[in-house]
């Protein structure tokens, strides 16, 4: 399979889509080279643009797009063009089809080629260049628009993205021409007719490309009268506008503003040709554009409509010699003159216009027909433009008068740059005695909500959850909804009492879209409603109290479904239920709102501006009803403040109006999301994605901070293992796409829509990325630290060193270590109540803890001093891979610092880990040139991170010279690596050019540093203390036959290797190595040795497990256990430290000895010859044995691991496998 293929393969399953046979020729036929990919991307628009659902092509066109900025080497000649094809494809979808699915990623693609770039390298610009803010009145030009016409140069003629970019250029210049610069003309006149010359009709940039051909030829007839080809390309322009949008599919909807503008367009157009042909059909065409662009818009009140139809009325009027249609045409003027207020700056025209017709209408009372003199007079006023119209006058309604007739506007004062600075957190306050805030919102939500008696504890508990701030454990709603459902057969059909237990038992089942938002969930919540409302009498105040409590649900189900019917028909139902209440109903608040944010949403699938206006009203009107209802206003502020910022928004961009579309934005992100970790982790993220956007990278990163800092909470230990596991997933990697599993058309439904988990980026990766870019490294390696292993972080806070707090509080210190052991028993247990009860009392405790002097920050996140004190033993070097960016975040004793890797890209990386995975899981019976090529590939892939990771991670560090070949161990400087995203599955400890020949040059890690590695500094500095004055404990070697047909194989030969080494060693061989025996044994165990066969689960990482005699032994068991003794644990099994599907959490089998206590362990990346492994042990045991002249501490096997390998690397230089798979992780 083709790594094109591959590409589209997983793009069109993700989002549900169905390869159409046009898709799959093209992408079969792409090639690997920038130019291939660019030709079939072209080719796959095209496609798209043809009619019909033409998703797939489209989305096929960007996933080659992402291939081949992924692939093609920095400086690549094509990558402009790569650049400028995906926005063409992201718009395809967007604006032809309707589907915005891909919008976020794109937009974080963008960013990336931003980075190390300055702001007019070309690719740079076009990545911002298209889709930048619009030219604004009065603003002098973007000094970008001088790169984009050399842009323009190097693109082939039929590029295209050609006219998208020339269409901007000229509708940026007829702005400015529009406020005063004459001079912008030529050159404005002669971009749009270029791009309307280039563009064909089923073109995404075709409406653009066609309204400013109007735009233009109407500018250049104002100046120039008699240019007839003027008209000629504006009336095309039009009708090519006006075809293109009306031929959008848009998912089923229209785009209500877009078919707004084109109408008018062509209108004005059409007015354009009268004085040369005043023909009474092109008058009535006009006519009839102008009466649609009213019907698709707003209130004509800034006589937009009424100017130009006067003006059509007036010119038939001298073509007819229509009486009536002059009056009307004088009557609609001096109506508009008295309308509009004083100094609008179209007064002088409409009054100059109103005179003229007022004349016309003089001469038509004493003539009895027309005569051609009159006609010739009078013609030319009646359509003839002001000299001077305002700015933006053909295009939308104009603003109040006054407001773009002024001197422009004062520079914004740039702010300057505040010096980067890490303030130390601080420590959480203790809880306040008899603070009982949340149970009098939960009285007030109660009394609002009323349900029967009996169920009042488990509203309570829905509200709130047990023990959880954000109450969405699976375990508990899935306890609830069987108690509900049960309550719910036992009462009557048409009773008060079944309306109110089936309107909390909605609520109960749409909180599951909360946690995994599978919108089917969605439908059953709003399926349920339907069905009780049907049993109730229509009219009654149950019917409409339980018709609000379903209407967000069907509300939500209609919009997941894109059906405006449906969210009419909800809209219809929630006003008649709403008028059935009184007024000082208290659950009338809520039904306001609610109906309100249908509406607006009803505006956003129709683009009816009228409706979006009306919704803004409402909102308004239900946030005064909020404040001034006692009570309401902590119950519902927050959600009714989020509505108003979504009406706002979508008023604005149903209107066209970016700049207020971008506050409204802002707004949005700038709320704090309520007391709900769920809810303000979600804002936040909201947040992060609109600053990405708009490349703000600081808001961008400061965002990430406030969504990590809800992270603990979110994926509580109230809930299980698995549950966290799942909840960090959706958080780190990214939720659900909306809508996939309504719009799928092919692949796996269950799997639709949700984010590649190799290829995905993480919440903590793209806000260290920001923070980079921002150039704040501190605040970048922070947030990578809260963003990674917060499963391992949790496990090991029950696992701290307690000696501090032992020796000032000794009774907390017990409670401390005996709450954390209760935690453990109720993770394993099945009594959620006991999990959530113990969570609880945990929180409690450290904020207890934290309430003592000298221990405000016990357990909390590392300052960056604590950060640099990690790298007291060495530097600690994290590698952030995102999309937007990949760089070092280097850690030393003296400072933080980012070594940018500029040849490193996340897609390239993902691609370069699968061809690695695939090479080192080739199987042994495969026949052996396939070994020969997976040997070849394994060292390109050992070159390659040398090139784009090691090497300039090193060299910065100071780290060029190899060691002496007869260096003892101790003399290899010790290096740490944080690995993230796909890099944690590929071995940087052996990255370098390590073909034989290259090997007396010393370019490569194992020569210059001794590597370990560590999932965060957390876990770096958990190690070390847990260490420290440890001694006692046996040696433990278990095996288990690894041979075929049940021999021992090598397993054997492993254990006698460790007994000759080490002597005095436990063995658990064969049927005595069961995991109940070994874990008993783990108890005692200072180091233990694993000689068996391993398994990793990449969908599940804590069932990945050890194969022992009686079943396997699994991480989740060993991380469970807490071994006092533990020293170095050594699993030479395969992938005993490859991750899995969550590569930024560090779940595997190593990860989990290291949870249980061990400081070192020493994994294998990928499978290991039984052989091999034994020769390994053989050899680390010997250089651990005995202190020689330069040998190691038995205690820093990270050191020996290296000299070993360097060894094994001299004699098996062709064979990788020998030397490369094996880590060490720890201390």
């Amino acid at each position: 399979m083709t790594d094109a293929r591959a590409a589209v393969d997983r793009m069109l399953t993700r989002f549900g889509l169905a390869e159409t046979p046009g898709t799959a020729r093209l992408v079969d036929g792409a090639g690997t080279t920038p130019g291939s990919l660019l030709e079939a991307a072209e080719g796959l628009l095209r496609e798209s643009w043809r009619g019909g659902d033409g998703r797939a092509p489209a989305a096929a066109a960007l996933a080659l797009m992402v291939l081949g900025l992924d692939t093609a080497a920095r400086d690549d000649p094509s990558r402009a063009r790569l650049v400028l094809h995906l926005q063409l494809a992201d718009r395809t979808l967007a604006q032809v089809h309707g589907d915005f699915r891909t919008a976020p990623e794109v937009r974080h693609h963008l960013g990336a080629q931003t980075q190390h770039r300055p702001p007019d390298d070309l690719v740079a610009v076009a990545a911002v260049y298209p889709s930048g803010p619009a030219q604004q009145p009065f603003r002098p030009a973007d000094p970008l628009e001088g790169r984009v016409a050399e842009l323009l140069a190097t693109l082939p003629p039929e590029d295209l993205s050609r006219p998208g970019l020339l269409a901007r250029l000229a509708h940026s210049a007829l702005v400015r021409y529009e406020c005063g610069a004459t001079e912008e003309l030529p050159a404005l006149w002669a971009r749009a007719r270029e791009a309307f010359e280039a563009v064909t009709p089923g073109h995404v940039d075709a409406p653009d490309a066609g309204r400013v051909a109007v735009l233009a030829g109407v500018a250049r007839v104002r100046a120039h009268p008699r240019d007839r080809e003027a008209v000629d390309v504006a009336v095309r322009g039009g009708r090519l506008a006006l075809a293109a949008a009306s031929g959008r599919t848009m998912g089923g909807l229209r785009d209500r503003h877009e078919m707004r503008s084109v109408h008018f367009a062509l209108a004005v157009a059409l007015m354009c040709t009268l004085p040369w042909a005043p023909a009474r059909a092109t008058i009535d065409e006009a006519m009839g554009h102008l009466e649609a662009y009213r019907a698709e818009g707003l209130p004509d009140e800034d006589g937009a409509y009424e100017v130009n139809a006067a003006s059509l009325l007036a010119a038939r009027a001298v073509v007819t010699w229509e009486v009536a249609d002059a009056a009307e045409a004088e009557r609609m003027l001096r109506a508009l003159l008295e309308r509009l207020p004083p100094g609008h700056p179209l007064l002088p025209h409409i009054a100059e216009k109103a005179a003229a017709v007022g004349e016309l209408r003089g001469r038509m009372r004493l003539l009895p027909r027309a005569l051609g003199s009159v006609a010739t007079r009078f013609l030319p006023m009646m359509v003839r433009f002001a000299p001077a119209l305002p700015p933006v006058r053909l295009r939308t309604p104009l603003p109040r008068g006054g407001v773009l007739t002024g001197p422009a506007p004062p520079p914004e004062p740039v702010p300057e740059p505040v010096p980067e600075a890490v303030p130390e957190p601080e420590a959480a306050p203790g809880p306040e005695p008899g603070d009982d805030a949340g149970d009098d919102l939960l009285t007030r939500f109660a009394s609002a909500f009323p349900v029967p008696p009996d169920l009042q504890p488990l509203l309570r508990a829905v509200a709130k959850g047990p023990g959880t701030p954000q109450g969405i454990d699976p375990a508990f709603l899935a306890d609830a909804e069987r108690r509900l459902r049960g309550a719910l057969e036992r009462t009557e059909a048409g009773s008060p009492e079944r309306a109110q237990t089936a309107g909390l038992l909605m609520a109960l089942i749409a909180m599951r879209y909360t946690a995994d938002q599978d919108a089917a969930v969605i439908e059953e919540a709003a399926a349920l409603g339907d069905r009780v409302l049907a049993e109730l009498p229509h009219g009654s105040p149950e019917h409409a109290r339980l018709l609000l409590t379903s209407a967000p649900w069907q509300h939500m189900r209609a919009v997941l479904a894109m059906d405006a019917a449906a969210l009419r028909a909800c809209c219809a139902e929630l006003r008649a239920a709403l008028d059935l209440l009184p007024d000082d109903a208290p659950e009338r608040a809520a039904g306001e709102a609610e109906y309100a944010n249908a509406l607006t949403n009803l505006a956003g699938l129709t683009q009816d501006p009228v409706l979006s206006a009306e919704a803004r009203r409402r909102i308004a009107d239900a946030s005064r009803r909020v404040e001034r209802t006692p009570g309401l206003t902590d119950l519902l502020g927050g959600m009714v403040a989020s509505y108003g910022h979504w009406a706002d928004y979508t008023d604005a961009t149903v209107r066209g109006d970016g700049r207020a579309a971008r506050a409204a934005e802002v707004a949005f992100a700038a709320e704090p999301g309520g007391e709900m970790p769920a809810l303000r982790f979600e804002v936040a993220r909201i947040a992060m994605a609109d600053a990405l956007e708009h490349h703000d990278w600081a808001a961008a990163a400061d965002a990430a901070a406030r969504a990590l800092e809800t992270l603990p909470s979110v994926a509580s230990r109230a809930l299980t293992r698995e549950d966290r596991r799942a909840f960090v997933g959706g958080a780190l990697l990214g939720r659900r796409y909306a809508m996939a599993h309504l719009r799928t058309d092919g692949g796996d439904p269950a799997e639709a829509g949700r984010p590649d988990p190799l290829t995905g980026t993480s919440l903590g990766r793209t806000g260290c990325a920001a923070a980079l870019a921002a150039g704040r490294p501190a605040q970048a390696l922070a947030l990578l630290e809260q963003g990674r292993a917060v499963l391992m972080g949790q496990d090991l806070e029950a696992r701290a060193d307690l000696t501090a707090l032992s020796a000032a509080h000794p009774l907390l210190a017990r409670e401390f270590s005996a709450l954390a052991g209760r935690l453990r028993r109720a993770e394993a247990g099945e009594d959620f109540m006991e999990r959530h009860v113990a969570a609880a009392e945990w929180e409690a405790l450290l904020m207890r803890v934290r309430g003592t002097a000298g221990f405000e920050r016990f357990l909390m996140p590392p300052t960056e001093r604590e950060m640099r004190d990690v790298a007291a033993q060495g530097p600690v070097v994290a590698v952030n891979v995102d999309r937007l960016r990949c760089d070092a975040v280097v850690v030393t004793r003296e400072r933080i610092f980012s070594v940018p890797l500029r040849e490193l890209t996340e897609g390239q990386l993902a691609l370069r880990a699968q061809e690695f995975l695939a090479a080192v899981s080739l199987p042994r019976n495969a026949p052996e040139e396939e070994h020969d090529r997976a040997r070849e590939l394994v060292l390109d892939t050992l070159a390659w991170l040398w090139r784009t990771v090691a090497e300039p991670v090193l060299t910065a560090l100071g780290l060029t010279r190899p060691l002496p070949a007869d260096a003892p161990a101790s003399a290899a400087p010790r290096l740490w690596w944080s690995a993230s995203g796909p890099l944690a599955y590929l071995p940087l400890h052996a990255a370098g050019l390590q073909r034989k020949h290259q090997l007396p040059d010393g370019r490569s890690v194992l020569d210059r540093v001794a590597s370990s590695y560590t999932p965060t500094l957390r876990a770096l500095r958990h190690a070390r203390q847990v260490s420290s004055g440890r001694t006692g404990g046996r040696l433990l070697a278990v095996g288990r036959p690894t041979g075929t047909a049940g021999s021992a194989g090598a397993s054997a030969r492993e254990i006698a290797a460790i007994a000759d080494a080490l002597g005095g060693v436990r063995a658990l061989e064969g049927e005595a190595a069961t995991p109940e025996r070994v874990l008993a044994a783990l108890r005692t165990a200072r180091w233990v040795h694993f000689a068996c066969h391993g398994v990793s689960d990449p969908r599940d990482p804590s069932a990945s497990r050890l194969l022992l005699h009686g079943g396997p032994l699994s991480a989740g068991d060993v991380s469970r256990q807490e071994l006092l003794y533990a020293e170095l644990a050594v699993l030479l099994a395969c992938h005993t430290a490859h991750t899995g599907q969550l590569p930024d959490e560090a779940v595997h089998l190593a990860s989990a000895f290291q949870t249980a206590g061990y400081p070192q362990v020493v994994g294998a990346l990928w499978e290991a010859d039984d052989a091999v492994s034994a020769l390994l042990a053989a050899r680390l045991y010997a250089a651990l044995r005995a202190p020689a002249p330069g040998a190691v501490a038995p205690a820093d096997a990270g050191r020996a691991l290296n000299h070993v390998a360097r060894a094994l690397r001299t004699r098996y230089a062709r064979s990788p496998a020998v030397w490369a798979p094996f880590v060490h992780i720890g201390r």
